[in-house]
């Protein structure tokens, strides 16, 4: 549907709406109809934002005014005008606004074309003139009257296909000012002022300009081709108010004029910056952008400025060569300009305040690459107009609010070792509502894939193609994806499939799930429903839904659980656990993100993840320890997470009554000893690497209980061993040292602070780091301290950890700095 605020399609909206003063829009809706009747209707075509409409045929049957929303010469979307001029001075008129909220200035555009009926350049006889002013003539039968026009163009057929133009100065019609061609689009503006006193100063694409008084300025497709035109002869200070197009004289009625996007502003705005890209792909770079229409002319100055419009064209397969961003306030990027082709390749990161999409053009954003549309996306075209990559690398991230945006989404989907039952498997999730799993997530023959849906109340995962109860449908509800669920599936062909349709940029609720017995109970498989990533975290509307989500690791082939800050990856489902039947999830588009953070920098306070790998089998299991004053040392339902088995070694803690893959405890201090279980599965050969340490003020310690190792992480992050069937479970404790603001020890290092400067008192060599509270290490360097040392970093505000590493010893202090 066309929006009612769609400026040009090749994008003359500039913008500040609320400053320029935008009066009226008119864009003829998506209805049909036709007039052929010499008696004036108001309501064949829609009012627009502000006045009213008019329309009447000429004397011939055949010079009528149609609203028409098939074969559409000018690119735009739903409904345009096709008039006919009549064969006699008996005028075909019609009046796209009539009495809107004038003013003795204004800016006006409209697209246009000339031709005959089929948009051809066969007709040769007649004239359609564009007038713009105040009176009774813009809703009457009457042809012009001089003294109710200010602005006037004439736009007359000759042979060979030749459009003449001249304009009405004063009492008289001025000699050709140019000559266009039939069959061909243009975007017309004109500029006027029609006050007593006072030359308006513009700018027009970056180049200054001015329109004096009685004076009008006509541009064609971005180009001045009348400069302070002689108006016709409306009094001076009389406020403009209406427009009409009026068409005569064509032998046979063979003068056609097409007609959409009609705009005019009782304001002349201060500033109007079109710009064209040249025949370049080097799209992010302003030198390639010009004010004319084949990207010559003044080129931007930015990319940052408010109220700029970038129309992509001149080239069918213009690509970047870095991140573009189109910042300023009511700027936007058009793709095409509706008529030719043009295939625009985001090969690196896209950011826009508005985006349009023509018909005849495509965007496609590559894969791991993002595209944030902050205001308004409008894609004219179909679902190919709007195309998001997937590889092995991973999945393009899309970002934007506007509702029924049609769109093609690809994920990538790796083969799985056909033989192997455990390898292969994805969660997966449709931005895209209802979407039909077959045939586009089926193959043929049947047992080269699998699509599972998951049953709380069964315990069990039900496939696709299963005909026993409970069926696919039974627990899914129907055979096509539910948004905000998540599926399970295995492919014996590495492929790349295809969600096409309208995606999802709403919230999406569940309320009541299941909580049933069973020794995976009240578990849930829902799905990320968006085009981009998402924050899993305390801002979720939730009841009775546990802390911590679980998504599929495929390269471990096993669960990866996500505590509060960790991210859920596009096209991914994960699982939520119930703690009550009584319970509501709201999954919401305001979280959502193009990229994740490691688990240790997401979650807002210290932790430690540690990962079991299968040297032999290749694949693995997490386990993750968090400390947070908010947590008790018993089993919590927002900060804990219990152990689901995957296909890699079992590996986690446990408290009494849980095994769990998240602990969270309250505080860490030099006697805190946690038990790890381990359980090997095939092979003798393993690894334990550890992550984010350096969030801990402490230095860890892994205890091999079988062998007597005591392995430093801190120093070294990897642990090699064997392992056998037979061994005790219960192999694994970490130990802590060092925990602690200062230590007591005066031949310690020491950390002090003064406002926002750093000073370490000690003897000798040492490696000074800083981290934030986040975790990340922001500043390092070697140093000989000598007494009272200043560190010469300064870092804003607030609580930072500074590592003092000497020979002997290892000093962590916690400091606040002021400025």
């Amino acid at each position: 549907m066309k929006k009612i605020l769609l400026l040009l399609l090749i994008s003359l909206s500039m913008i500040g709406l609320q400053g320029w003063g935008q009066t009226s829009t008119q864009n003829f809706g998506t209805g049909t109809g036709s007039q052929t009747s010499q008696t004036g209707v108001t309501n064949l075509f829609p009012n627009p934002t502000s006045g009213t409409t008019w329309a009447r045929a000429g004397a011939t049957t055949a010079a009528s005014i149609n609203l028409v929303n098939t074969s559409n010469p000018l690119g735009t979307t739903g409904s345009l005008i096709r008039a006919v001029a009549s064969t006699t001075t008996s005028v075909a008129k019609f009046s796209p606004w009539v009495g809107y909220t004038g003013s003795t200035e204004f800016y006006t555009s409209f697209k246009v074309l000339f031709g005959d009926a089929s948009a051809g350049s066969t007709a040769t006889s007649g004239s359609w003139t564009f007038y713009q002013g105040a009176g009774a003539m813009y809703s009457d039968a009457n042809d012009f009257a001089g003294a109710q026009v200010f602005a006037s163009v004439r736009f007359t057929f000759g042979t060979s296909g030749v459009i003449t133009l001249n304009n009405r100065a004063g009492g008289s019609w001025s000699s050709t000012i140019t000559t266009l061609s039939s069959a061909t689009v243009y975007t017309i503006e004109i500029v006027g002022n029609n006050k007593t006193s006072g030359t308006i100063n513009y700018t027009y694409g970056g180049v200054s300009q001015s329109v004096a008084v009685q004076k009008f300025d006509l541009y064609i497709n971005g180009t001045l081709i009348g400069d302070d035109l002689a108006e016709a002869q409306l009094p001076a200070n009389t406020n403009v108010t209406s427009g009409t197009f009026i068409g005569i004289s064509s032998t046979s009625s063979v003068a056609n004029i097409f007609v959409d996007n009609v705009i005019t502003y009782n304001a002349i705005p201060s500033s109007i910056n079109n710009f064209y890209s040249k025949p370049s792909s080097d799209l992010d770079n302003v030198a390639n952008w010009g004010t004319k229409t084949d990207g010559t002319g003044a080129s931007p100055t930015n990319f940052t400025s408010d109220n700029q419009s970038f129309t992509i064209k001149n080239n069918t397969t213009p690509t970047i060569s870095t991140d573009w961003t189109v910042s300023g306030t009511n700027s936007k990027i058009v793709i095409g300009d509706g008529i030719n082709s043009c295939n625009f390749t985001a090969a690196y990161n896209v950011s826009t305040p508005d985006l349009e999409i023509n018909t005849n053009g495509v965007i496609t954003l590559n894969a791991t690459k993002s595209l944030t549309v902050s205001g308004t996306l409008t894609n004219n075209a179909t679902a190919s107009g709007l195309v998001i990559e997937s590889d092995a690398t991973g999945t393009g991230s899309l970002i934007h609010s506007t509702a029924s945006i049609n769109a093609t989404f690809k994920r990538y989907m790796a083969a799985a070792t056909w033989t192997d039952g455990q390898d292969g498997w994805h969660f997966l999730s449709s931005p895209v509502a209802n979407h039909a799993i077959s045939t586009a997530f089926t193959v043929s023959p049947a047992d080269e894939y699998d699509f599972y849906a998951w049953s709380e109340v069964n315990n069990t995962w039900v496939n696709f193609k299963s005909e026993t109860s409970p069926t696919f449908s039974e627990i899914n509800g129907n055979a096509n994806f539910t948004l905000g669920k998540g599926y399970m599936t295995a492919y014996k062909n590495t492929d790349t499939k295809v969600f096409s349709g309208a995606l999802n940029v709403g919230d999406v609720s569940f309320s009541n799930l299941t909580v049933s017995a069973g020794t995976n109970n009240s578990w849930h498989l829902l799905g990320n429903p968006f085009s981009s990533a998402l924050t899993w975290d305390d801002t979720w509307t939730t009841t009775n839904i546990n802390g911590v989500a679980k998504i599929w690791n495929e390269g471990l082939q096993g669960y990866s659980d996500i505590s509060s800050g960790g991210v859920i990856p596009v096209n991914n489902g994960f699982l939520v656990k119930a703690n009550s039947s009584t319970n509501n999830i709201t999954i919401p588009a305001s979280n959502r993100l193009h990229s994740g953070t490691a688990f240790y920098k997401s979650t807002g306070y210290e932790g430690i993840k540690l990962t079991v790998y299968n040297l032999e089998k290749g694949n693995g299991q997490e386990t993750k320890i968090f400390f947070n004053n908010m947590a008790s040392n018993s089993y919590d339902v927002m900060y804990d997470c219990d152990f689901l088995p995957g296909y890699g070694p079992r590996f986690y803690s446990e408290i009494p009554g849980y095994k769990l893959s998240t602990n969270t405890l309250t505080s860490l201090s030099s006697s805190t000893e946690i038990p790890l279980t381990f359980v090997g599965n095939q092979g003798n050969n393993f690894r334990i690497d550890a992550e984010g340490m350096e969030s801990l003020m402490a230095t860890v310690y892994l205890n091999d209980l079988k062998t007597g190792n005591i392995h430093n992480l801190s120093a070294n992050p990897s642990y090699a061993f064997t392992s056998t069937p037979s061994d005790d479970p219960n192999r694994f404790k970490l130990t802590f040292a060092s925990v602690g603001i200062e230590n007591p020890e005066t031949e310690n290092p020491s950390v002090y602070t003064y406002g926002n400067q750093i000073f370490v008192k000690g003897q000798g060599r040492a490696t000074i780091e800083l981290y934030n509270m986040s975790g990340q290490r922001i500043y390092a360097a070697q140093t000989q301290l000598m007494g009272i040392t200043p560190i010469h970093f300064h870092a804003s505000a607030g609580y930072y950890i500074v590592r003092v590493i000497g020979d002997r010893n290892v000093q962590t202090s916690k400091i606040l700095l002021n400025n």
